[in-house]
């Protein structure tokens, strides 16, 4: 009896352990899906972090650029101010020109007379004849090679007074049309060389 006893232990052995291979088989497996699983999990937690990371740096920027659009309104509040201070100082000119010229607008027969005078001026200046005629008593030595101005020593006419007899230049007094002659006599012709 003892051998059968030993072989029904061993039977029973035998069944316990393909019964524990089974579940130890099981176990793998869970373990396998429980690794695989596991794996995805830190995949996933992985990629939060990243979208985290992502999402702090931009709280970082949107920070940043609220800070900066908080300076801006700063300044543009201080512009302004300084804009409404500048509008109160021209409307203050404004009305104290508004007063000058109400003061200006008393002495306006003043000023009508001052304006006719400036007229009656004007009208003498623009009534003056402008003339001049003038000679030389020595003969001119110049050759033709380069430019001379010819002065006059005798000044027989200067209406108007804009012939300078010193550097030989004519200034015209006012503004307008002026004609200008002249008679030139050539030494080496014999027969009244004269030319125009």
């Amino acid at each position: 009896m003892s051998a059968i006893k030993c072989v029904l232990v061993y039977i029973l052995l035998l069944e316990s352990v393909a019964g524990q291979e089974d579940v130890v088989s099981k176990l793998q497996n869970s373990l396998l899906i429980l690794e695989h699983r596991m794996s995805t999990a830190e995949s996933q937690l992985q990629q939060c972090q990243v979208k985290y990371a992502k999402m702090e740096q931009r709280l970082t920027t949107t920070q940043s650029q609220f800070k900066q659009s908080q300076e801006q309104l700063r300044r543009a509040n201080q512009k302004i101010v300084s804009l409404e201070a500048q509008q109160q100082k021209t409307q203050t000119i404004l009305v104290q020109a508004d007063i000058t010229r109400e003061k200006n607008s008393l002495s306006i027969g003043d000023k009508i007379a001052k304006l006719s005078n400036n007229v009656s001026k004007l009208q003498a200046i623009h009534s003056v004849r402008i003339v001049f005629s003038a000679s030389r008593s020595t003969t001119l030595e110049a050759d033709g090679s380069k430019d001379v101005t010819v002065t006059y020593d005798k000044v027989l006419v200067n209406e108007g007074g804009g012939y300078n007899i010193q550097n030989g230049h004519f200034t015209a007094p006012v503004s307008g049309i002026y004609l200008f002659t002249y008679d030139a006599w050539n030494q080496s012709q014999k027969n009244n060389g004269r030319t125009t």
